[in-house]
């Protein structure tokens, strides 16, 4: 998978925001390259970092789909095939009103609901 950002794979997320999961199952630890499978019934924070989003987004939405709640913490985009597939599914879209991290750009608070294809299919 490409990572036009590495420089941000390595910035860990900051322990003052980190308290507020500290319950919470970490599928995509700092400096770790494998996916930790989230345990049954657990609530998980993902920060995939930017080179494994796209596919911190399918297994997201496949964990959400299994019952899991999922909060992702992700650069704030729009207009890409990660930022569709997730909007596409449904989610609550959080933001901050100051950098968390420093040297890097916005980021923005991802609670997965699975809406928007409950609302298409009840159409």
């Amino acid at each position: 998978m490409a990572n036009n950002k590495p420089q941000f794979d390595s910035v860990p997320t900051p322990d003052w925001f980190l308290r507020i999961f500290e319950d919470f199952h970490d599928p995509f630890p700092l400096d770790c390259e494998r996916v930790i499978e989230p345990p049954p019934g657990y609530k998980i924070f993902a920060n995939p970092g930017y080179s494994r989003k796209e596919e911190a987004a399918e297994r997201c939405i496949e964990w959400h789909k299994q019952g899991h709640f999922v909060v992702m913490l992700v650069p704030i985009e729009t207009s890409t095939q990660f930022a569709k597939k997730l909007f596409q599914y449904g989610v609550e879209r959080m933001y901050f009103d100051r950098r968390i991290f420093p040297n890097c750009r916005g980021v923005e608070l991802l609670v997965l609901r699975g809406t928007a294809q409950r609302e298409e299919s009840e159409r």
